[in-house]
């Protein structure tokens, strides 16, 4: 998958944004209108605000404005129309589930959604523990959005179950 270092720098930069400018307090409120069976499925208290936080960001609606904290930031932060038109594409969110169609090559897992499309989504620096879970035939619950030529994780991922390929007898 293709890099831009000045790509990466705004998502550092949409962090900081909604860090600095929502307070945890008024993000955790936003919880009753997370539209998602995900977040209830999270053991982690940690994992859970990640998960919280990340549906924030991208897709959480501000009352005031009617914009995301992504569109307000690419409004007030981002003058690059390139870098800008990068940033919005991540508004498009996509829903799964996903079968994991090949497990990782490189930092790239191939994922299915129930149609058949493939998406390919980078992953970075996979440790061991995410190669074995993301093994081919993982069924997993997430979000992925576009992220330059290919997606990132907009979520955290559950792993829902495990199917064998299916090897025909002869």
């Amino acid at each position: 998958m293709q890099k831009d270092e000045e790509a990466d720098k705004a998502w550092d930069g949409l962090c900081l944004y909604v860090e600095a400018k929502y307070t945890i307090r008024e993000v955790k409120r936003t919880a009753k209108d997370y539209p998602y069976q995900i977040l209830h499925k999270i053991g982690d208290p940690k994992l859970a605000f990640k998960e919280l936080f990340l549906w924030f960001m991208l897709e959480h609606k501000n009352p005031e404005t009617g914009k995301t904290p992504l569109e307000e930031y690419v409004e007030e932060k981002v003058s690059d129309e390139r870098i800008a038109k990068i940033m919005l594409t991540m508004g498009h969110i996509i829903e799964g589930p996903f079968i994991v169609a090949r497990g990782f090559k490189g930092d790239i897992l191939k994922l299915n959604d129930i149609t058949g499309k493939s998406y390919a989504v980078e992953v970075e620096n996979p440790d061991e523990k995410q190669r074995k879970i993301y093994a081919k035939g993982a069924v997993l619950q997430a979000r992925i959005y576009p992220w330059l030529d290919g997606y990132k994780f907009g979520s955290i991922s559950l792993i829902m179950a495990k199917i064998d390929p299916v090897v025909p007898k002869r």
